[in-house]
């Protein structure tokens, strides 16, 4: 599987408009833990794979709350 870098995560958000809150959401994560990924400091082998996935098809879609 093919690894992402900080400069693809920074230019995956950029290119596809997601905001590192909405990053954040997506992941289960904090803001904070977000930009830490961004800076190339940390990204658990556990999110590796939703990021790819993220960073090929976009977000997913949210749910409607009723």
């Amino acid at each position: 599987m093919k690894k992402l870098t900080p400069t693809d995560i920074k230019v995956m958000l950029l290119k596809k408009g997601i905001k590192q809150k909405d990053l954040a959401e997506a992941l289960g994560v904090t803001e904070s833990y977000v930009s830490q990924i961004i800076k190339g400091k940390r990204v658990a082998k556990k999110y590796r794979d939703k990021l790819l996935e993220i960073a090929q098809k976009g977000l997913p879609k949210k749910k409607k709350k009723k």
